[in-house]
């Protein structure tokens, strides 16, 4: 599974405003990083189970985080690092801001 696969699974299972942003020239633990959003926790935490099932024959999830509350989920892919977020939450940390700095770090795509 690439990362359009994740990106289109995410769009299928109710995530949407995707944002896959280029990380390689700022971290060096992982180089993209996908963000999502859900209307709520459940969808949230629902998405996240479902990602990790679909890609654990092609790439495993090395780490999970958030998934008892369901409002941030951090998944970690190894190269790959999927962020999802309640609207709310996602609009109260705003991680996207700290990595779409115009210099080192890229938006691929956004996709609502």
């Amino acid at each position: 599974m690439d990362i359009d696969d994740i990106c289109n699974q995410i769009i299928k299972n109710n995530g949407f405003d995707v944002l896959l942003i280029n990380t390689e020239n700022k971290s060096n633990m992982f180089k993209r990083m996908i963000v999502c959003s859900t209307n709520n926790n459940q969808q949230a935490k629902t998405l996240a189970e479902i990602l990790k099932e679909i890609n654990r024959e092609k790439i495993a999830c090395l780490h999970a985080d958030g998934t008892i509350k369901g409002q941030w989920i951090t998944l970690d892919f190894s190269d790959i690092l999927v962020q999802i977020f309640t609207k709310e939450s996602r609009l109260k940390y705003n991680v996207e801001k700290l990595w779409k700095d115009g210099k080192n770090c890229m938006v691929i795509k956004n996709i609502m």
